[in-house]
């Protein structure tokens, strides 16, 4: 995947499948007890995320996953900041009426664990 996003920067598509794969990868990684390998790739996934989402900032999709690679770290690492780093995110989503029905959840769910002081 890396591979063909390098091909063809200008792909949305491409660019999101390379940060879904290191979501998953991170994920596996986490499972195994490599939390060193897993904090690398949620975050280059986040740094990905990120750079598709600035590219596109229309694009709800983007905006949500970017989300949701804050979540990972956060879940992984228990650091509130990658919370407080989602809600304004998904706020503005849920304002703007571009946050699915599907992620309504996300919003309440967001907020308390950016409020927590610790996970």
């Amino acid at each position: 995947r890396r591979t063909l996003a390098e091909a063809n920067p200008q792909s949305a598509q491409a660019q999101s499948d390379v940060s879904v794969s290191l979501e998953k990868l991170g994920g596996v990684e986490n499972e195994a007890g490599d939390l060193v390998a897993a904090r690398a790739a949620f975050t280059e996934s986040l740094e990905t995320s990120r750079a598709l989402a600035d590219t596109n900032p229309g694009s709800a999709q983007a905006q949500r996953d970017v989300i949701v690679s804050l979540a990972k770290l956060a879940q992984m690492t228990g650091e509130v900041t990658y919370w407080q780093q989602a809600l304004p995110i998904v706020e503005a989503l849920a304002a703007e009426g571009r946050l699915a029905p599907a992620d309504a959840w996300m919003v309440e769910d967001i907020r308390k664990n950016a409020a927590s002081e610790k996970q």
